[in-house]
């Protein structure tokens, strides 16, 4: 996937209706919460782990608009776990030209260290786009 410049990332789907779920006050305050987890896993891949690529992502769930891109990521089987501080995702690798599925990465745990419902999230999204820098760029690219 070294060759692909331009990636388009799909929505990480944090189920808007478990709100009450995960301690928030309104639906609404959590949706908010949804939208910047996203917001951050984006700029995360455009500024530090997949930097020099084209990378753009999904506005809502259900934005799968990958047109002029060389590969979308589809993210599914988004589960949190409180106990241990595991954000569980499995990543599609897709040509968007074809629809098909290049490869897959099951689901399986990423964690985040760090204090606080929405921090530790943004820690185990930053896990996620290690692996996708491995993925992509074949391996972890050295910090200048």
């Amino acid at each position: 996937m070294k060759s692909m410049n331009r990636i388009f990332l799909g929505w990480v789907d944090l189920v808007p209706d478990d709100w009450a779920l995960h301690g928030y006050s309104t639906r609404a305050e959590w949706a908010d919460a949804v939208n910047t987890l996203n917001y951050s896993l984006l700029r995360s891949c455009q500024t530090t782990y997949l930097a020099g690529r084209t990378v753009t992502a999904a506005k809502e769930k259900g934005d799968e608009n990958a047109t002029d891109s060389d590969l979308y990521i589809r993210f599914s089987d988004v589960r949190i776990d409180y106990d241990d501080y595991y954000l569980y995702v499995s990543i599609h690798f897709i040509d968007p030209k074809s629809k098909a599925e290049i490869a897959t990465i099951p689901a399986r745990p990423y964690y985040g260290n760090n204090w606080g419902f929405e921090r530790y999230l943004r820690a185990a999204l930053d896990e996620v786009s290690v692996k996708l820098q491995v993925e992509i760029l074949g391996g972890v690219q050295k910090k200048k």
